[in-house]
């Protein structure tokens, strides 16, 4: 009977630790499995954050590029008008000599 206690308490030993053991693995498992979800949305935020740097770069860079096309066809414009009036002004100072000597000849 002594025998038979001795492996009773024996047996219920074994599954407490059996049960002890299952426990402590299953809290690992689960350390585990928050750390690496922690890593994964960490990982996931730092693309995103990385997403939207690249969105803001590209947008201002697009943003100064039309901005230098607007003030360099500003200017080609700018410098067309200054060439007509000059042309325009030439031409008025030819019609104007020529009416002067026109005038000059009649007299």
């Amino acid at each position: 009977q002594e025998e038979l206690l001795k492996e009773e308490e024996e047996k219920l030993l074994k599954e407490e630790q059996e049960k002890l053991l299952k426990e402590e693995q299953e809290r690992l498992l689960k350390e585990e499995q928050k750390r690496l979800l922690k890593e994964e949305q960490e990982k996931l935020l730092k693309e995103e954050e990385e997403r939207l740097l690249k969105e803001e770069q590209e947008e201002l860079l697009k943003e100064e590029e039309e901005r230098l096309l607007k003030e360099e066809q500003e200017e080609l414009l700018k410098e067309e008008q200054e060439e007509l009036l000059k042309e325009e002004q030439e031409e008025l100072l030819k019609e104007e000599e020529e009416r002067l000597l026109k005038e000059e000849q009649e007299e």
